[in-house]
């Protein structure tokens, strides 16, 4: 009668805890709406879960939010691979579920009748990074490299696509360990393809890997990604400024 229950999701543990700075700004929101006297006099309830990025946590704490605490709604999701894999179990309970910072197309694609999905799609934001890739006078073909799971391949494969309808040569396509092994093999590949830019898909952590393995071997081609990580984010996790200097991320409003 007098509250609405939210259930929380987000990874405010483990390499992609980052992700959960959203949610934070979530909680905050909320907050400030209870201070203004709620919604129609009823004030809102958090409940607040660490999936961790894992598909099998998501699901647990999915059905404890619906079956234990009964919420009205769940809010958040930040890793798109556990969502997708989550699909099935969301719609099944029904309750409303309001992703906050996942991209990949295949969340809403095909769509679920409780799941929502403001976020631009990995699709979108590809659009902006090769918009950024041509614009360089000097780019006649760029390389592509993408972690092996779900989230990556759709940017990687949403990038060779649109690369080429832009006109522009693919060099060379690259898997990439998606929990962040030797990528040694992959940045030599992408040297000896001399493209003049790369687009590269990452998590942080595989990403610091990959950017430490870049400037060890030399690879000083810009690197352009989406919104999985950032400059200022890999700067802090590898402290090297020399290494993020030609490294550049979409930002989606």
């Amino acid at each position: 009668d007098d509250t609405i229950k939210i259930g929380i999701l987000a990874p405010y543990s483990g390499n992609a805890s980052v992700y959960s700075k959203a949610q934070r700004l979530a909680e905050t929101m909320y907050a400030e709406i209870n201070e203004q006297g709620g919604i129609n006099g009823r004030q809102i309830e958090l409940v607040l879960g660490d999936d961790n990025c894992d598909a099998a946590s998501m699901q647990g704490l999915i059905r404890k939010f619906v079956e234990q605490d009964q919420v009205f709604m769940i809010h958040g999701g930040s890793c798109s691979n556990a969502i997708i894999a989550s699909k099935p179990l969301i719609e099944e309970l029904g309750v409303p579920f309001l992703v906050v910072n996942a991209a990949s197309a295949t969340i809403s694609n095909p769509p679920v009748r409780n799941l929502f999905h403001p976020k631009p799609t990995a699709a979108e934001q590809v659009d902006a990074i090769v918009e950024f890739i041509a614009s360089n006078p000097d780019v006649t073909q760029a390389s592509v490299a993408a972690t092996s799971d779900e989230w990556g391949q759709g940017f990687g494969s949403a990038a060779e696509e649109t690369l080429t309808a832009k006109g522009i040569d693919i060099a060379t396509v690259e898997e990439l360990d998606p929990e962040g092994g030797d990528m040694t093999p992959a940045v030599r590949k992408l040297m000896n393809a001399d493209a003049e830019m790369a687009a590269v898909f990452a998590y942080p952590q595989p990403m610091t890997v990959f950017l430490g393995a870049a400037g060890s071997q030399g690879l000083n081609i810009p690197i352009v990604t989406g919104d999985g990580t950032r400059p200022d984010e890999q700067f802090e996790r590898l402290g090297d400024r020399s290494l993020v200097e030609n490294f550049f991320s979409a930002y989606s409003y």
